[in-house]
């Protein structure tokens, strides 16, 4: 009888990548209609983006500091045999209880998984009242990033409904009227501050009015949109710019020459925009629409 060999092949550029979140309660007030408690991590909103590449390893040691059980989901995950890490509060995993802790581990390096995700909460609505946070995944297989070789730089685009649907004030369900919404956006695992202004919605994050991608003329850019609304679907474009589409939902699909994203609540495109190489009297900034349906 042969003794059993077991061979291990170690991943190229495989890492654990660790986070530790403290849920708590914080005051924000995003788009400066007025501020409210909010659901933060570590004291500030939004909660930190997440970004790791297919070969790592995703650790989220989560603390509910509030006084509700709560859940981290991270939409598009597969979880093969471990659905209990989904976060999915009542189908999957039980809440985590005030002043407990939970460690969520995602193999990704696993799983094939990269593209454009979001984390949230899945527990009572708690995203909705701003527990949720871009989560990407860059491809670092054979090949690396399917459209690598066509962009320069890339953004991540995060637009935002918050408004009450279906409760005792509205018990028919009736579509609200919203009073705002919110888009802001990140690169490399950081948000982007707001442009210079007297009297900004908020000193830490660019805003709506104050949300402004810093395009160079020529240059091509890939931005991953994901709308982590509750409830309304959105039309991205950018005034003067035509747009390509290269991924949907965490997939990378063939290149498709596209006008105008409708994107619905939890979805996530990719879209690769070049900026205009205007000159002299034609150099201006453009307006980057998220009109809601």
């Amino acid at each position: 009888m042969f003794p059993l060999l077991l061979f291990y092949i170690p991943l190229v550029g495989a890492a654990t990548v660790e986070h530790w979140w403290n849920i708590t309660y914080v005051d924000a007030n995003p788009d400066g209609l007025f501020e409210r408690r909010v659901i933060g991590v570590n004291g500030t909103w939004p909660p930190p983006p997440l970004e790791i590449t297919s070969n790592d390893t995703l650790i989220v040691h989560a603390f509910n500091g509030i006084d509700k059980p709560t859940s981290l989901h991270h939409h598009g995950m597969a979880f093969n045999a471990t659905g209990w890490g989904d976060g999915a509060v009542g189908v999957t995993q039980c809440g985590i209880p005030p002043n407990e802790s939970f460690t969520y581990v995602l193999p990704v390096e696993q799983w094939n998984q990269w593209g454009s995700y979001w984390v949230h909460a899945h527990s009572m609505g708690q995203y909705v009242d701003g527990l949720r946070a871009p989560y990407i995944i860059h491809n670092e297989n054979a090949g690396g990033e399917v459209y690598s070789a066509k962009y320069d730089a890339e953004f991540t685009v995060v637009i935002v409904l918050i408004n009450q649907f279906l409760s005792q004030a509205n018990p028919g369900g009736a579509e609200p009227i919203p009073d705002s919404g919110l888009i802001y956006f990140t690169q490399n695992g950081t948000y982007l501050p707001p442009i210079p202004s007297s009297s900004p919605p908020n000193p830490n994050v660019g805003f709506n009015e104050n949300a402004t991608l810093p395009f160079e003329s020529g240059k091509t850019y890939r931005l991953r949109i994901i709308n982590t609304s509750a409830f309304s679907a959105f039309f991205f474009w950018i005034d003067g710019h035509d747009m390509t589409l290269i991924e949907v939902d965490g997939t990378d699909i063939e290149e498709f020459p596209i006008s105008l994203v409708s994107i619905a609540v939890a979805q996530r495109y990719s879209v690769l925009v070049t900026a205009r190489n205007d000159t002299g009297s034609d150099v201006r900034n453009w307006v980057m629409h998220a009109n809601m349906e």
